[in-house]
């Protein structure tokens, strides 16, 4: 009797049904990562693994286990929503797409498409040496323009899937070294039908030479392409090529004549924690249809979401435009420039499905009128200090990268945002001090000013010109190394939190004790509590920083935690080292400046939305009347830039 086996993979942050049937092998995806307490399904983390993978390779993970640490003479591979049908009869579905769907995952549903008899799986499965999904047509998926070819299906979508470099990248691969599969890969690429879902049951032999194929050109992938840089759904790369090349595996044994393969049906089951689940509503057929689609290919889901976001712009335009009149005065735009606003009305009016949304995106902030008048000055006098200080760090080999707005102006704009009225950028703390020290030692005309923010228990740092009375400045965010102590990123930011909560009852306590509340406050000339606060929050950085060999670089604790905890959904402010370095350079106001290695997350962790998203504040700027109020900045501005 045979020995079969078929994997089926499971996602770690829900539970999902598990059909009882011996040939069945349930397996959580990625389980290096999962935390859930006495968890029933077995991982992909033992043996020789590639758990840690599963945010680029997906249900690959799982297959690669079976692959090295599983012996059967027929292997199987399956998704905890998609299986494989082995009914005996056809199940009607909505054509073209060929899929059958079932709302919920029971015992009773199981049944019905033959996926709790083992003995009559058995006896179909030794009939064939393949048994795979069947094919469907790629014209019928909702893409703008619609695909006619495989190649268009990956290609709609550049900006969310996968790029053309990417995948001419993969075929110089499979030329190099499975020159046999090189032509039926191209013919892949220009078929008119889709294979993948990675749904099939295989003799041994089979398997094991598709998974040598897979894992090496997947494998020399990651090699050969910068994956650190990728971002959102890019990080999936590996999971969507490896869907090519299981379709031009399942295409090269098509041509075999001697091979016998059985095409069935892929049963997508809904809901596969039923209990929990609403009724589905089987009177709206749209939403109906999109359920399908969304749980059915990647690319579909992405697409959906695609069109989710373009409605959110089109309403966020749709405010916009009844603000052009207070924006002008805000701007003190002349008419040319109120023209160029008026260029936002083309979100609107362009391609529902735009084949590259960011394309699209960047090219209205290209056009966005710079900052005029007053606003502008200040610019213009906070990026000459950030000259000079650029010139002192690159003296000291000291590495700085631009932070919060000025991170998205750097690489939206190319300079300032133009409503922004100050830079910011984020510096290791042990590379600040070095900086502090150095302009003491040279007493130099520039200087490291320390501040305090009573409201927030937030210390901050400028560098500014000596004895200067205009507030044109760079803040200075200190980040520190951390050694995360509960094997989750997550709570380790929930702990940093409940320091700070801890750090800003202290603080206030320090605060009343000296009888000063005020904002903004340079404390040189209370030298008795700035000793007692700089104690106290030096005493927490040294409970909660690590040492330059650790992974994770952290969020400084003495900065402003308010903004960052509202957008804690991921890791707050706790970055690896890839994420961080090394520093990409940019372009920032005419000055090479740097960036994080991964700024597109960086960026979401502040603001909780990506840098090309329209952003709630457009068009103020939100430290003018705390700094500049009543104030001659032409004059000021004239004076400052004479003082080098």
């Amino acid at each position: 009797m045979s020995k079969i086996a078929i994997f089926v993979s499971h996602r770690i942050d829900l539970d999902s049904q598990c059909i009882e049937n011996p040939l069945y092998h349930h397996m959580r995806c990625g389980a290096v990562y999962d935390e859930r307490p006495n968890v029933q399904i077995p991982g992909d983390d033992t043996g020789d693994n590639i758990s840690d993978k599963r945010e680029s390779f997906c249900e690959y993970t799982v297959q690669y286990w079976a692959w090295k640490n599983y012996d059967a003479d027929y292997y199987g591979l399956c998704h905890y929503r998609r299986y494989l049908s082995f009914a005996e009869q056809y199940f009607e579905c909505n054509e073209p797409h060929r899929f059958a769907l079932e709302q919920n995952l029971t015992k009773n549903s199981a049944k019905r498409y033959g996926l709790l008899d083992a003995r009559k799986m058995r006896k179909e499965i030794e009939k064939y040496d393949v048994i795979t999904s069947v094919d469907y047509p790629v014209n019928a998926l909702p893409f703008y323009p619609k695909p006619t070819i495989e190649y268009e299906v990956w290609m709609n979508h550049p900006s969310y899937l996968i790029s053309e470099a990417d995948i001419k990248l993969l075929f110089e691969i499979i030329k190099e070294k499975f020159p046999q599969y090189y032509d039926v890969a191209l013919e892949l690429m220009e078929s008119t039908e889709h294979k993948g879902f990675n749904c099939f049951v295989m003799k041994k032999e089979f398997f094991h030479q598709m998974c040598e194929f897979e894992f090496e050109v997947l494998f020399e992938f990651e090699k050969r392409s910068d994956m650190n840089t990728y971002v959102g759904n890019h990080k999936r790369a590996p999971g969507y090529l490896g869907e090519i090349l299981y379709g031009t595996y399942m295409l090269w044994l098509k041509k075999q004549e001697s091979i016998k393969i059985k095409e069935v049906q892929i049963i997508l089951f809904q809901n596969t924690n039923y209990i929990q689940q609403k009724k589905f509503k089987k009177h709206n057929i749209l939403n109906y249809f999109k359920e399908i689609i969304r749980n059915i290919l990647p690319s579909y889901r992405v697409s959906l979401r695609n069109e989710e976001k373009l409605k959110i712009c089109q309403s966020q335009i749709v405010d916009l435009s009844q603000q052009v009149s207070s924006l002008t005065k805000l701007l003190k735009a002349t008419s040319d420039q109120i023209m160029n606003i008026e260029k936002m009305k083309f979100w609107i009016d362009s391609p529902q499905y735009p084949e590259d949304i960011d394309a699209v995106k960047q090219t209205f902030w290209s056009s966005y009128p710079q900052a005029t008048g007053d606003l502008r000055l200040v610019q213009l006098a906070n990026a000459h200090l950030l000259q000079q200080l650029k010139n002192i760090c690159d003296k000291l080999s000291i590495q700085f990268w631009l932070h919060g707005g000025s991170l998205v102006g750097g690489v939206r704009h190319n300079g300032c945002v133009p409503w922004d009225d100050d830079i910011d950028i984020g510096m290791l703390r042990s590379d600040m001090k070095r900086l502090i020290e150095y302009l003491e030692v040279e007493k130099a005309n520039y200087e490291i000013a320390e501040y305090y923010f009573v409201g927030l228990a937030c210390r901050s740092y400028r560098f500014k010109r000596k004895g200067f009375e205009a507030e044109f400045f760079v803040d200075i965010f200190p980040y520190d190394y951390y050694q995360c102590t509960t094997e989750c990123v997550l709570n380790d930011w929930k702990k940093l939190i409940t320091f700070k909560k801890g750090l800003l009852h202290q603080y206030r306590a320090i605060a009343h004790k000296y009888d000063h509340y005020p904002n903004n406050m340079r404390l040189d000339e209370y030298p008795d509590m700035k000793r007692e606060i700089d104690n106290l929050i030096d005493g927490y950085i040294e409970r909660t920083k690590g040492v330059p060999t650790d992974e994770y670089i952290a969020w400084g604790i003495d900065n402003n935690f308010e903004n960052s905890t509202r957008y804690a959904w991921h890791n707050g402010r706790i970055f690896t080292h890839d994420e961080i370095f090394p520093l990409k350079e940019i372009m920032y106001e005419g000055i090479i400046c740097h960036v994080p290695a991964g700024f597109r997350k960086y960026v979401f962790a502040e603001y909780g939305m990506d840098y090309l998203e329209m952003p709630n504040n457009i068009g103020r700027a939100v430290h003018w009347d705390i700094y500049f109020k009543n104030q001659d900045i032409q004059k000021a501005y004239d004076e400052f830039m004479k003082l080098d």
